[in-house]
């Protein structure tokens, strides 16, 4: 399956853009900017690295983060969020949040 880059789903009135170690995030761009170059993200890996870094150093619940992204927890998105975080793990495996 492509990954298909998409417009934001959180829609943010305001610019968002955090640093977190050697990597640098710019949600309104969809950009990942690493130490071996720029990667796009699609609008639910983009959601998911801003809810990290909202929780960061707090043990997050799978239901939680379903709840956050899809609005519901339940087999079917599970599956989804399994997909989507084996995804986000290949092109950012040590990001320390």
């Amino acid at each position: 399956m492509k990954r298909k880059v998409s417009t934001p789903i959180l829609a943010p009135a305001e610019e968002i853009k955090f640093d977190i170690g050697s990597f640098h995030f710019d949600y309104n761009h969809m950009e990942l900017k690493t130490p071996s170059g720029m990667v796009r993200l699609t609008g639910r890996e983009a959601d998911l690295l801003i809810f990290f870094n909202k929780n960061r150093n707090k043990i997050i619940k799978r239901r939680d983060i379903l709840i956050a992204l899809w609005g519901k927890d339940d087999y079917f998105w599970a599956e989804a969020w399994m997909y989507l975080f084996r995804g986000f793990a290949n092109f950012c495996p040590v990001i320390h949040l």
